[in-house]
């Protein structure tokens, strides 16, 4: 597989994107489906802007062993989904089904109220039935499953799940989402994108106050609650003297935000999910924090 690095390499970096493109150069007969090559490359530069150190991969031995490696990693899936498509399924509906958030987001709910056929309400049930969320998102599902049609659950094979041009849709809006929020794609994520979608379903049984509140909580689980103005980092706000800081105490006031003590979760609810270890950017600057195991390592802040 080496010339299929050596290509990528020529692109720019051996991103899994790139080696993906690559191997479609050079084995076009793999079952890739309909994907256009130029907008592979522009989506890798996209992804290029976000990763501060790409994945370093090693390529399985063949090409379709290579293939079915690089096809579930998550560059591979999010271009897909920028598509508005499913992914390819390597390993057929046994390995779909071991993992159906990147297969096939909305899937599993498509199949459970009886329909072949994904939509928005199934890929919004998505993220609010996670485990995590079996409490406080609970009287939602209560109602929803009162509310939605619902059939006889369905036991298709995965690879015969359509979905919807509002579906295809949301995919493409949930990618484009979490490159501006600089995150990886998390069930929660696409119920956020996908609620939008619902408005007219959601006020046969929501009043607007509810709404209003719903779409909080899930803009607050996505985007945190971080405070956007007058933090202190160690006692310390960037100046033109030392542009960027680090330290491990970040305060607004009397109140502590984020110290050495700080738990990981503590610092997913304060930042949004999955943006510990990522850079945040708004009018504050820049900001990232890092855990090192479950332990607080740093916080740098920045305003170059």
């Amino acid at each position: 597989m080496e010339e299929v690095r050596v290509l990528a390499r020529s692109l720019g970096e051996e991103s899994p994107l790139l080696l993906f493109y690559a191997l479609r150069q050079l084995h076009p007969e793999l079952p890739f489906g309909p994907v256009d090559s130029e907008q592979m490359l522009l989506f890798a530069r996209m992804l290029e802007a976000q990763n501060e150190r790409p994945s370093v991969l090693r390529l399985e031995d063949t090409p379709l062993q290579a293939f079915t490696q690089l096809a579930q990693h998550a560059e591979v899936v999010q271009f897909y989904w920028w598509q508005g498509q499913f992914p390819p399924i390597p390993g057929g509906d046994q390995a779909a089904a071991a993992n159906p958030f990147w297969r096939c987001p909305g899937g599993t709910h498509a199949l459970l109220y009886g329909h072949s056929q994904v939509r928005p309400l199934h890929q919004f049930l998505e993220g609010v039935s996670e485990a995590r969320y079996q409490s406080s998102f609970a009287a939602l599902r209560k109602q929803i499953f009162k509310q939605a049609e619902r059939r006889e659950p369905l036991f298709l094979r995965w690879s015969e799940l359509e979905q919807s041009p509002e579906a295809a849709e949301v995919l493409r809006e949930l990618v484009l989402s979490c490159l501006h929020w600089n995150v990886e794609p998390t069930p929660i994520h696409l119920s956020l994108t996908a609620f939008s979608h619902l408005q007219s379903f959601l006020e046969g049984f929501l009043i607007r106050a509810q709404l209003d509140a719903l779409r909080a909580d899930l803009e607050e689980e996505v985007l945190g609650r971080l405070p956007r103005a007058r933090w202190l980092l160690d006692g310390r706000a960037p100046a033109d003297s030392a542009p960027a800081i680090r330290g491990r105490t970040l305060t607004r006031g009397d109140e502590l935000l984020l110290g050495p003590e700080s738990r990981y979760d503590e610092a997913e609810k304060l930042l949004g999910r999955g943006r510990v270890g990522r850079w945040l950017e708004g009018d504050f600057g820049r900001l990232k924090v890092s855990f090192d195991q479950s332990v607080l390592e740093t916080i740098e802040w920045r305003q170059e």
